[in-house]
This record gives C-alpha cells, sequence and structure tokens, in this order.
C-alpha cells in the first residue's frame, strides 16, 4: 500500500487499505473494506466495516457506522448506531441510535434508539425514542437562530430617538 499514516490494532483491521492517509482502526474488521478513504477513526468490531472512500468519519462503538462505504464527515457513538448509513454530515450517540438512516443527510439523533421520520429525509433532529414522554429543560423556549442571509426586503429606517420617545 502506499497509504501514509495509518494505525490499525485488531484482526484485519484497515484490511483493504491502499491509498487511504491518516486513519485510525481499532478492533476486529473495523475500516474493513477502506481503500481510499482519509482522516476515519473507527474504534469497534466492525466499525466503518464497508467504508471504502469516505472520509472524515468517526464510529466508536460495535458495528457503528458499519454500512458507511462513501458518506463523509458522519459520527456515530454507540452499539450499532448509524448502521445503515451511506449518508453524509449525519450524528448519532447512543444505543442502536440512527440506525435507519440510509441516505438521509444533516442529521442528528441522541438518545436510545432515536431515530429521524425517514432514513432519507436531511436537516432534522431527535431527541430521544417514541417512549419518551416529556423533555425537560432549564429553558422554556427555543430560539430559532437569526441571520443576515435568512433575511429579504431589509430596509434601513430614518427613525430617530425623537420617534422613541413618542411611543
Amino acid at each position: 500500500t502506499t497509504g501514509n499514516f495509518n494505525t490499525a490494532v485488531g484482526y484485519v483491521s484497515l484490511y483493504s487499505n491502499t491509498i487511504g492517509n491518516n486513519n485510525t482502526a481499532v478492533g476486529t474488521l473495523s475500516l474493513y473494506s477502506n481503500v481510499t478513504g482519509n482522516r476515519n477513526t473507527a474504534f469497534g468490531h466492525n466499525s466503518l466495516f464497508a467504508n471504502t472512500n469516505g472520509s472524515n468519519n468517526t464510529a466508536m462503538g460495535y458495528q457503528s457506522l458499519n454500512s458507511n462505504s462513501s458518506g463523509i464527515s458522519n459520527t456515530a457513538m454507540g452499539y450499532q448506531s448509524l448502521f445503515s448509513n451511506t449518508g453524509s454530515s449525519n450524528t448519532a450517540f447512543g444505543y442502536s441510535t440512527g440506525t435507519t438512516i440510509t441516505s438521509g443527510s444533516n442529521l442528528t439523533c441522541i438518545g436510545f434508539d432515536a431515530e429521524p421520520t425517514s432514513g432519507t429525509i436531511t436537516n432534522q433532529i431527535t431527541l430521544g425514542n417514541p417512549n419518551v414522554t416529556s423533555l425537560r429543560c432549564n429553558v422554556t423556549t427555543i430560539t430559532a437562530l437569526s441571520d443576515a442571509r435568512d433575511k429579504k426586503n431589509v430596509a434601513e429606517l430614518n427613525l430617530g430617538i425623537n420617534f422613541l420617545m413618542k411611543l
């Protein structure tokens, strides 16, 4: 192989790697199919097993990101988290979390068995599974981000302090 700066610990971890660089695989069959993927980190048996050319992925836990082949920038922590993922920019934290995600992207799932509404949906956050009956937070409202890029028809007002004082 011509890949550089790779670390493999475990039976046939990083087995297929040829030109992939800066990968770390710890655990039996971790990053097994990686050929050209770069900057991947896999900890756990079968983690990132099918990854061939996906890059910038982090998988921690038994079979986490197992089916990911070319998805990029995914983070999975927990037993079988993001197991069927082929999409990009997905995040899953928890046991069996995000297992239904396939080609979806920019999905965040947190908690035991948390799943999005569909495995192909994009831009969604899921907190908990269907058994969660309450969401506790010290803050009682959710504030939407405000960004100038989201604004349309912005006009400057020439009203000064005199106008405000009349209010």
